[in-house]
């Protein structure tokens, strides 16, 4: 995925959200459960799944919580910024 068709992704989803009370809600429910990524990334979470209560990066899983993921799982794409250069990261639920 390219920078651009991540931030045209994001615009619509926010669109989306703006409209419907519903929507909004949904996505307060991510935002408190999430509430350690920025406003971007939780947008992003809300976009690929309203329904995700923890995401952490594949590392942190194993590393923190001895946890594997399931094969075949799709991860949801992040962009970080960390001031010198952005990087795609991809959490997982």
């Amino acid at each position: 995925m390219r920078i651009n068709d991540f931030h045209n992704i994001l615009e619509l989803v926010k669109q989306d959200i703006l409209h419907s009370e519903a929507e909004y809600l949904k996505l307060l429910k991510v935002v408190g459960n999430n509430q350690r990524y920025d406003f971007r990334s939780q947008i992003s979470i809300y976009d690929k799944n309203p329904e995700a209560t923890a995401c952490a990066k594949f590392d942190y899983w194993r590393e923190r919580f001895h946890r594997t993921v399931m094969r075949g799982q799709k991860g949801i794409p992040i962009l970080e910024d960390s001031g010198i250069k952005k990087e795609w990261t991809t959490f997982l639920m």
